[in-house]
């Protein structure tokens, strides 16, 4: 049986005793979700393994295989790459891209409407930050999940909801 996949990461290292893998995701997770099976690149072949558990930490996931259950088993599939299923990849994982491909699209607040443009972004340690500019006026709003809603790449639209009194601190 042939599977159509699309990597997502790979496993860096043993974590504790137990069989669990720290993995590097190239992708993020929606709904942190993740499928029921996992495929890791053995000696040139995909090999389906079962997720047992998972827990997503940022851009890794600290995550146990079925069957997998001391650090010698584990060690075994260090740095082996990870794939999903093609069909089931927009269920659970989106592209990352890049921050600066927003710049352009309209931006809109659920409870303020249309606020203005973006026109860059401010990348830092702490948290990038959309830079929208309105009436010759900069808003500044952080590119978070609790804020950001939604992005709709075909419309170049982003969709909102600013924590109360954001936007207007910018435009009084």
């Amino acid at each position: 049986m042939k599977f159509d996949l699309i990597k997502i990461g790979f496993l860096s290292r043993v974590h504790g005793f137990k069989g669990e893998i720290k993995a590097v995701l190239e992708v993020d997770v929606i709904e942190n979700k993740i499928p029921e099976f996992i495929f890791l690149h053995i000696e040139g072949k995909p090999v389906p393994f079962y997720v047992e558990k998972c827990q997503i930490q940022e851009d890794q996931l600290l995550i146990k295989f079925e069957d997998i259950n001391d650090e010698a088993s584990a060690g075994k599939f260090k740095n082996a790459s990870m794939f999903c299923e093609a069909k089931l990849f927009e269920t659970y994982f989106a592209k990352i891209e890049s921050l600066e491909d927003l710049i352009g699209f309209e931006v809109s607040d659920n409870t303020k409407g249309n606020i203005g443009i973006v026109i860059g972004i401010i990348e830092n340690s702490i948290q990038p930050t959309l830079v929208i500019e309105l009436n010759e006026k900069e808003i500044l709003i952080p590119y978070s999940e609790d804020i950001i809603l939604e992005i709709n790449d075909n419309d170049k639209k982003v969709n909102i909801d600013a924590p109360e009194g954001l936007i207007d601190m910018y435009l009084a």
